[in-house]
């Protein structure tokens, strides 16, 4: 848990003149900002939004205004420029996808931190914020905290769910009154003997021994260490996670649970549940057979996920996949969906399947303009425009819809494979414009004698066009 802050809370939470919307409806930068102070477009457009100047040279003084930004959930991959924020005192950015943290060091007047739900290895570029009073760091793939022991001022330290044995660099943090190590690898608390100010700590978990925590209930201290239960719902899934990590029986504890990054399921799989202590699944997969399986919202908080695949199930709802901001590779073939609006804002896709589905709206796939391939095979779908601005497609595959219209193709210059058989098309014409096109499938289209006429002058290009007679 992250705990609530002390007496900077209303900071933190309010909105001042000066402080980002926490939310909004995603707005291509390249559309409404112009873009030249920050290295990633996203960041700049916050600070844009924030200060109301979409376009123009942001002066010294205007960047200097603003003391409190949140700009959390926005899909940031690069800090550069950030220092520019001379004057930030509190600064949210959690649930972004940057690794690099070396921008911040600049911003010496920062009190409260929080990067939380992020990439980051490397908290050495933190030694130089002397002034930081709250530093939340959960969920990142921290080893080493050794950079904080320089941060003397902090009241509060959030550090769950990263990769963390050693607590000996906290000893010298004397102000600290919170401390959350939920979810990490700590045998030995003897560190926390040197913080008389410490009044709270959360570390279930850890592989501790719940005898050495009666030193610190003596002193006062609030302790929140609890074992969970294992609360898998499944036992194909049970199964397989004691499988994978050779306890055939027994208590299988949280620290053993975030050694698994990869977990592939087979079978009438009827539930994920409990598979969300499986902080570092990397890759996960389920190939059902007659598999009622219809929640898949025990994903929502993996969001180290880079890779799903889920075959052949009850699916009908995506709600669970909304903010897995680091996943590449989608494959939802052969289940029940039918809106797609919860991977809309999914940006980093590159490779999706969504074949054998009941898909009639493609509208929530817009924005996802990093697509590399894309399958909509075996769906309803009658209008493809919506992804129009999707120019970075090199393979497209939509056989057996109701789709009438090739227009939106026009200007997908990398566009390689098209596979359109059994559609409505009667005009080809788009495909004559795409220079890198080698092969389309067109059989089981009403194809007009023109364009079969431009069907020939395909193959005549080289192109491998398939059922133009």
């Amino acid at each position: 848990m992250i705990f609530a802050l002390l007496t900077l809370l209303p900071l933190f939470w309010g909105c001042s003149a000066n402080e980002a919307p926490l939310a909004g409806t995603p707005v291509d930068p390249a559309v409404l900002f112009e873009h030249s102070t920050f290295a990633d477009a996203v960041l700049e457009l916050e600070v844009r939004s924030l200060l109301g100047r979409p376009r123009g040279e942001l002066s010294t003084a205007e960047l200097n205004s603003i003391e409190i930004l949140d700009a959390s959930r926005k899909g940031i991959e690069d800090l550069t420029g950030i220092d520019h924020l001379a004057n930030l005192r509190v600064l949210r950015l959690g649930a972004n996808a940057f690794s690099d943290i070396s921008p911040l060091q600049m911003l010496k007047r920062l009190e409260e931190l929080d990067l939380r739900q992020n990439r980051i290895t490397d908290a050495s570029p933190l030694t130089a914020l002397g002034t930081l009073q709250v530093l939340v760091l959960s969920n990142n793939q921290l080893t080493d905290i050794g950079p904080l022991a320089q941060l003397t001022r902090l009241t509060q330290l959030d550090l769950d769910r990263n990769q963390i044995s050693n607590l000996a660099p906290l000893r010298g943090l004397k102000l600290l009154r919170l401390l959350n190590f939920d979810d990490n690898f700590v045998r030995d608390l003897s560190a926390l003997a040197a913080l008389p100010a410490l009044r709270r700590v959360e570390l279930s978990g850890n592989p501790i021994n719940p005898e050495i925590l009666d030193p610190l209930r003596e002193r006062g201290i609030q302790v929140g260490f609890y074992l969970p239960p294992l609360g898998i719902g499944d036992d194909i899934l049970e199964e397989e996670i004691r499988e994978r990590l050779g306890i055939e029986t027994g208590e299988i504890s949280d620290a053993n649970l975030r050694t698994i990054q990869r977990l592939s399921l087979r079978g009438a799989v009827s539930s994920i549940r409990g598979i969300e202590r499986l902080t570092n699944l990397r890759i996960f997969s389920v190939i059902g057979v007659r598999a009622p399986l219809n929640d898949i919202s025990p994903l929502s908080d993996l969001i180290r996920l880079r890779e799903i695949s889920i075959f052949n199930t009850e699916l009908t709802s995506l709600q669970g996949l909304f903010q897995l901001r680091l996943l590449r590779r989608l494959r939802l073939d052969s289940n029940r969906i039918e809106d797609l609006s919860p991977i809309g804002q999914l940006t980093g896709v590159n490779d999706m399947s969504l074949g054998t589905n009941q898909i009639r709206d493609v509208f929530p796939l817009r924005r996802l303009i990093r697509m590399v391939k894309l399958n909509l095979n075996n769906n309803e779908i009658r209008d493809l425009g919506p992804l129009v601005k999707l120019i970075n497609l090199e393979e497209l595959s939509f056989n057996r819809n109701d789709v009438s219209s090739l227009a939106f193709v026009a200007n997908m210059q990398k566009l390689r494979v098209l596979n359109c058989s059994t559609n409505l098309i009667e005009d080809i014409s788009p495909l004559l414009d795409l220079p890198a096109l080698t092969r389309v499938s067109l059989q089981g289209n009403p194809l007009s004698d023109e364009a079969k006429a431009h069907a020939r002058e395909l193959t005549d290009r080289g192109v491998t066009v398939i059922g133009s007679r």
